[in-house]
């Protein structure tokens, strides 16, 4: 399996839901909204070129902020600490 796809199938077992591709196929968009409004909602862009998963979220501030994953372990290990 291929580093991109344990990325997506990492980001689905916790709890993201696919949200739309580009035409091409070369993006994934997922989601994960918050579940009561203390939570933060995520959205995470799924680069096949790039090979990565780019985490987005919205501050307490109302900015936003994001941080980009080149494999499944890192991105499960920043989710569960976050």
């Amino acid at each position: 399996m291929l580093e991109i796809d344990k990325i997506r199938q990492a980001a689905l077992n916790l709890g993201f839901k696919n949200t739309s591709a580009s035409k091409d196929g070369s993006t994934l968009w997922l989601s994960k909204p918050a579940k009561d409004p203390d939570e933060v909602s995520h959205l995470m862009c799924i680069d096949i070129v790039t090979r990565s998963g780019t985490l987005f979220w919205r501050k307490g501030d109302r900015s936003v902020d994001c941080r980009t994953f080149r494999n499944a372990e890192s991105l499960v290990s920043w989710l569960q600490r976050a």
